[in-house]
C-alpha cells in the first residue's frame, strides 16, 4: 500500500528550519493503482477515506500481486 505524501512534509518542514526554500518539495505522483495494472497487478487509487475498506477487501481478496 502506498500513501500519498506529495509535499514530502519533513524535507519540507526541514528545509524551512533552516531557512531554505522549499525546492523540489512539491511532486506529483502518477496514479499507481494505474501502474500495477499495466504491470498486470491489482491497483487501484483511493481518494476518498469512505472508499477505502472496500478497496482493501478487493485488495486482499486477490489472488496475485497487489499495489494500491
Amino acid at each position: 500500500m502506498v500513501y500519498k505524501n506529495s509535499p514530502l512534509s519533513f524535507v519540507e518542514l526541514e528545509q524551512k528550519v533552516e531557512g531554505l526554500l522549499d525546492t523540489y518539495t512539491k511532486l506529483e505522483n502518477p496514479d499507481l493503482g494505474c501502474v500495477a495494472q499495466a504491470m498486470g497487478l491489482w491497483g487501484k487509487r483511493v481518494e476518498r477515506e469512505d472508499r477505502l475498506e472496500d478497496a482493501i477487501d478487493d485488495w486482499l481478496a486477490f489472488p496475485g500481486p497487489c499495489l494500491g
